[in-house]
Formats: structure tokens, sequence, C-alpha cells
């Protein structure tokens, strides 16, 4: 595989669940598999740890494997990587302006990630289109350890609703 492939549901109910964690081990793992099929001198790691400064230069690569490929896609990778540096700018400054109020905050961030999980979920088509296989079926399947992140990420956002709702009621 020359970038990794998960299917879109998958990856936009691990990504949701997991508060993003999964589309970062998602970028991981593109970025090995690339490094492991052209020897480009690449880190994942660090590629995927400044995410957000290498978004481009990954989907400039799966793009241009496409293209070799035969293949086209119906994507602006361009138009991809500004939207989202618009959705992370927007939710930066929205949660600036919202600090010191906490259920609009929580339900815009919510909005925000909403809006952030479909925007991967087309990033990840193309990636997928990119490895020959558009809709991920041979990763489309939950694991045993993509259900334990679920349950544990979910327990980590029940708390903060529980924290939430205390910190309003003193407020």
């Amino acid at each position: 595989m020359p970038f990794f492939v998960v299917s879109p549901m998958k990856l936009g109910v691990m990504t949701f669940f997991t508060v993003g964690f999964y589309w970062l081990y998602c970028f991981y793992q593109s970025w090995r598999l690339h490094r492991g099929r052209t020897g480009e001198n690449v880190s994942p790691f660090w590629r995927s740890f400044f995410g957000i400064f290498f978004i481009y230069p990954l989907l400039r690569r799966v793009d241009e494997h496409i293209r070799l490929s035969g293949k086209s896609c119906a994507w602006s990778i361009l138009s991809l990587t500004l939207g989202y540096y618009g959705i992370c700018l927007l939710g930066l400054v929205v949660s600036v302006v919202l600090v010191d109020q906490l259920w609009p905050s929580y339900v815009v961030g919510f909005i925000f990630q909403l809006v952030w999980v479909a925007w991967m979920m087309s990033v990840q088509k193309g990636i997928n289109l990119a490895a020959g296989e558009v809709a991920g079926e041979s990763n489309g399947h939950f694991t045993a350890s993509n259900w334990v992140w679920i349950l544990i990420c979910t327990a980590i956002r029940v708390a903060q609703l529980f924290a939430l709702i205390e910190l309003s009621s003193l407020m």
C-alpha cells in the first residue's frame, strides 16, 4: 500500500470518538508507508506531530500517485488544505471569544469537530483512491483495540460533560 487505507465510516467514527487522535495515527501510517515505498527521507512521527504543516505535502504526494496511476480524483488539494487551516483558525478564534461561556464553547467545539471529521473523510477518500481501494474495505471493521480506544475516550468525554455541568451549577 502506498498510503494508509481506512473506510471513511471507520475514520469518521474513530476520529470523532478519539477526539482526533485516530487521524494522527492515520497520518503517521500514511507517511510511514510512503517512506517505505519511496525511500524518501521523512520522519513519520514528526510529520504527524506537526501535521498542520505537513498536510499539503502529504496530499501533494497522494495526488501525484493518483495521477501517475492514470486515475483522477475530483478534489483540490489546495482547497482541502486551506479549508483545514480555516477550520483550525476559526476554531481557535471562537474558543478565545467564548472562553468565559462554558456551554456555547462546548457546543461550538462539538460542531467544529464534526466539520473537521467531515473534512478528513473527504481527504481519506482521495488517499484510499491512491491506494487503489476507494471504499477502504480492507480496514473497515472495528478491532478490539479500536473499541478500547472508543471506550476510553468516551469515558473522558462523559467526565468532561459532568465537569461542565458541575461548573455550570457553580456559576
